[in-house]
């Protein structure tokens, strides 16, 4: 036999050792020429500032547009630097100033969905999911959460590692909470236009509405060598951020080189206008967005064109109908701002200087960059002003139709021959509530039954019900929701029988639903409920109620915003960037 004798069985194993150090040698040659082979995960579109690159296990290279990104590397911007990549599977990632994210790739398909996984460690990232298709979802793992995007969406990480997520446009994005490295908890929904936090140890805030886009009112010079802006003001903002830039906004068909084109300056401030007493004469444009409670941007204005004359001049400012110093790209959005006749007798009563040439002017100051990250930071503890009480989550209507059996034994209608007069019943109703806690709903609801009186010429009758009960829900399961519901109601019977005079009779109820989510606002409803009713006598009379319905509740987002053209919607969070 082979290996027989212990002389053969020593060079047997001493054999097999070495085919086994040959095995392992080739591997640790083939792996990095397999890797090398791999296709990349990724491609760094563009880039500014200090952008750099490290793959397993090598030293941090500087990066280059163009480049190649393949599962394991790490991309990092400085304080001045951005990044634009796209993902092999068509996700367009923007990362911004002072970031870090590794890429993790694609990982196993356990469902109809397939899963690319990457890790923000730190700083902000800008997801826009246009070219990926329904069937691939970005998992994006932060030190505190884990998001699932199919949109758009902007993920930012503060000092005190809280995570905060604002889904943009698009399918709905699911937020869980991160602990000991996997995510805990259920997910919360956060339908395009609302925003949520996560800080550490703890679970995500309730969804908020973005705020509106503001809207141009005047664009002025407030002095020769002088910028001076203003613009509606938007309900729940407590600050407002401005991009400002000498070159024109970048087009959609370009929002590749977005990250590459730098600010001017941006500026955060309280108020809906800007100020600035000496300021570079110049070809400008100027966008501004609104900034919720927790600095949760909203959308964006248009892009306005403008121009700050030289101080020795007479001031002036070429809006939308003055010759821009180049045409703007397809797509770029460009408002026109009128002034408005209270503007113009301010200016003619001295309220308001157009000119102010004998000001003294100081001398134009260098051009200097607010950190976005700094400003958030105060704007987290800020308090957004006053809301109005329909948004998404907060109010809710319906409509259903129910069947009702009802045991022997009620008093409806005190029937004295104790017989029931009022048998099993069909009807149909409306329903309203509004939210007590995040899970918890006082829910109203108004009901009309047609019935056939059970009496010896059977004539008509209807029963009116009026409900007041609690409505619990549990989180959502996907697009399925349980709830359960407790209350009392008070039941009119209006008849012509004369041995079933008018009656009002009080009773209680409980019991549980589901809610199945057909979109956005859109779900239907099924109630079972057990009835308690007064009896003949001190007896409780029973009975059993299921309702089927719809039921709605309105959206946070305005007309406008969801109207608003998806021209610079990829470049909208990179032209925040601060450059020089």
């Amino acid at each position: 036999m082979l290996f027989q004798g212990p002389t053969r069985r020593a060079q047997g194993i001493r054999a097999l050792l070495g085919v086994a150090g040959l095995c392992a040698l080739w591997l640790l040659c083939e792996l990095p020429a397999a890797r090398a082979q791999a296709p990349d995960a990724a491609t760094l579109l563009a880039h500014r500032g200090a952008v750099r690159i490290a793959a397993d296990g090598a030293d941090a290279r500087a990066a280059a547009d163009a480049e190649g990104l393949r599962r394991g590397d790490s991309l990092r911007t400085g304080e001045d630097g951005a990044a634009t990549l796209k993902l092999r599977e068509g996700f367009a990632l923007t990362l911004e100033a002072d970031s870090a994210l590794t890429l993790e790739g694609a990982g196993p398909r356990r469902t109809l969905q397939r899963l690319v996984r990457v890790s923000l460690e730190r700083g902000a990232l800008h997801v826009d999911a246009a070219d990926a298709g329904g069937a691939v979802t970005l998992v994006v793992a932060t030190p505190t959460a884990e998001l699932r995007v199919q949109g758009r969406a902007r993920i930012a990480i503060d000092e005190q590692q809280r995570t905060r997520a604002a889904n943009l446009a698009g399918p709905v994005l699911r937020l869980q909470a991160r602990r000991g490295g996997r995510a805990r908890g259920l997910p919360t929904r956060l339908r395009a236009g609302t925003s949520s936090a996560v800080s550490a140890g703890g679970r995500p805030s309730r969804p908020r509405a973005l705020p509106a886009a503001p809207s141009w009112r005047t664009a002025a010079a407030a002095s020769a060598g002088g910028l001076r802006a203003r613009w509606s003001s938007v309900r729940g903002a407590v600050a407002y951020r401005l991009a400002l830039r000498r070159s024109p906004p970048p087009s959609a068909d370009n929002a590749a080189n977005a990250a590459a084109q730098s600010l001017t300056a941006s500026f955060t401030v309280a108020d809906s206008e800007l100020r600035r007493p000496a300021w570079p004469s110049g070809h400008y444009w100027v966008q501004v967005r609104a900034l919720g409670a927790g600095g949760f941007a909203g959308e964006p204005s248009p892009w306005h064109a403008l121009e700050v004359a030289p101080r020795a001049a007479p001031l002036s400012v070429l809006l939308a109908a003055t010759p821009a110093p180049a045409p703007a790209p397809a797509g770029a959005r460009v408002a026109a701002a009128e002034e408005s006749a209270a503007d113009e007798a301010a200016a003619q009563s001295g309220d308001a200087d157009r000119d102010a040439a004998a000001e003294p002017v100081a001398e134009p100051a260098e051009v200097v960059v607010v950190a976005e990250a700094d400003a958030d930071a105060a704007l987290a503890a800020r308090r957004p002003g006053r809301r109005g009480i329909v948004r998404h989550g907060r109010f809710r209507l319906g409509a259903f139709a129910s069947t009702t059996r009802r045991r022997g034994g009620h008093e409806l209608g005190e029937n004295p021959s104790n017989t029931a007069g009022v048998g099993d019943t069909s009807g149909f109703g409306v329903r309203a509530s509004i939210a007590a806690a995040r899970f918890l709903h006082v829910e109203a609801e108004l009901s009309a039954e047609p019935v056939t009186l059970q009496t010896a010429d059977m004539p008509q009758g209807d029963i009116f019900g009026y409900g007041l009960h609690a409505h619990a829900s549990l989180p959502r399961l996907g697009r399925l929701g349980l709830f359960a519901v407790a209350g009392g109601a008070a039941y009119s019977l209006r008849s012509d029988a004369p041995e079933l005079r008018d009656d009002i009779d009080l009773g209680a109820y409980y019991g549980a639903g589901a809610r199945l989510w057909l979109g956005e606002a859109l779900a239907v409803r099924i109630d079972a409920r057990h009835l308690l009713t007064a009896g003949y006598g001190d007896r409780v009379a029973h009975g059993f109620t299921w309702t089927l319905g719809l039921s709605w509740e309105p959206l946070p987002v305005r007309p406008e915003l969801a109207a608003a053209a998806e021209a610079a919607e990829a470049t909208e969070i990179a032209n925040e960037l601060a450059a020089r």
